[in-house]
């Protein structure tokens, strides 16, 4: 993780400078009851066409952010020259979703080039 403003990461293969990466679609936040504390969730209008934002929870504000004010922080993930690849747009309450404490970001689905996804419903009366 590389973050616009910040101190270089530890050397790679370190694993301390991970964090859980999440393609979702409009609505997710919604569908699975996460909290949005800070900022805005996605629209429809965060497409391949439009600059690259995420979403991130605390943990990873608290992990790579340092104390600077989440909203509009910048950062990439292959190296330092990526830093400014994304834009923080929303920031989301922690909850567990692969490891516990794990920081994550969430993309818009639409802009990203991986195949795979996951589903994700919330029932009446659940």
């Amino acid at each position: 993780m590389y973050v616009a403003g910040q101190p270089p990461p530890p050397p790679p293969g370190s694993n301390v400078n991970l964090s859980s990466w999440v393609r979702v679609i409009p609505g997710y936040f919604t569908t699975s009851g996460t909290k949005l504390l800070q900022g805005r969730a996605f629209s429809d209008s965060d497409n391949r066409t439009a600059p690259n934002v995420a979403i991130v929870d605390e943990a990873f504000v608290k992990k790579y952010l340092h104390g600077q004010h989440p909203i509009g922080a910048h950062f990439g993930n292959w190296d330092q020259s990526t830093s400014g690849m994304y834009t923080i747009v929303g920031v989301v309450k922690n909850a567990q979703y692969w490891l516990p404490n794990d920081a994550r970001k969430w993309v818009q689905s639409a802009r990203s080039a991986f195949i795979g996804s996951d589903c994700v419903a919330r029932l009446a009366g659940m």
